[in-house]
């Protein structure tokens, strides 16, 4: 048995949950800028406090009425604070570089381009096609954003999604329509908790990849992040 000191009794923080949790209550009208009650980081029994990375002046607004009982996640990094205790492991796992397609070729119907503002979440509905005769594994996607001149990941949709983990298959020659979740929360911080407007690509990448079926990956979509 190990005993640790923490900021706040459990029933505090049970308290603090639900009275946060109850201010944006998920109703189809929460506030866009509230991920949860939810961290990447260690909160060392603080309540954790996810929000959108440009959602600063909640983020002042919430740190002011509760101070060092909550500790504040914006987007990919925390705030005030980028480096305390900093965004950990799991950024560098999400935020690598987008492998090319290494599954069986996959016809795609996708936008000629998408246009966000700076730290807002984007869906991208799509259309994909499975030309062979034989089933194909087609399992969830992902948007992610990277430069124009790499293939290297520079932003995300940070908030934590529960994607099913059944296998799904794409038909012999059907179309199907699905769509793909994303974000403009920043990789790197540096460059601000949003990721700076200007001109980007967006890649669909498979959010399991199968060893056996290899990796989907499709084509790029122009992006353009507005202020």
């Amino acid at each position: 048995m190990v005993v640790c000191p923490t900021a706040l009794s459990e029933a505090r923080r049970a308290t603090l949950t639900k009275a946060i949790s109850d201010r944006f209550p998920f109703n189809g009208d929460r506030n866009p800028r509230f991920y949860g009650t939810e961290s990447f980081t260690p909160t060392y029994g603080r309540v954790a406090v996810h929000l959108r990375s440009d959602a600063i002046a909640l983020a002042a607004e919430l740190q002011s009425q509760y101070g060092n009982d909550i500790m504040l996640t914006l987007g990919n990094f925390s705030w005030p604070d980028a480096n305390d205790p900093g965004p950990g492991p799991r950024l560098a796992s999400r935020c690598g570089d987008v492998s090319l397609n290494t599954a069986a070729r996959v016809d795609w119907l996708l936008p000629k381009a998408i246009t966000v503002r700076s730290g807002e979440t984007f869906d991208v509905a799509f259309k994909a096609r499975n030309p062979t005769k034989q089933w194909m594994q087609f399992n969830s996607m992902r948007a992610v954003v990277t430069t124009l001149s790499s293939r290297h990941v520079v932003a995300i949709g940070a908030q934590q999604i529960a994607y099913a983990l059944s296998v799904e298959f794409l038909l012999p020659r059907k179309w199907t329509q699905r769509h793909a979740y994303g974000g403009s929360d920043s990789c790197d911080v540096t460059t601000g908790w949003a990721l700076p407007p200007g001109h980007y690509r967006v890649y669909l990448t498979s959010v399991f990849p199968d060893s056996g079926s290899g990796l989907i990956t499709s084509p790029a979509i122009p992006l353009t992040v507005t202020p």
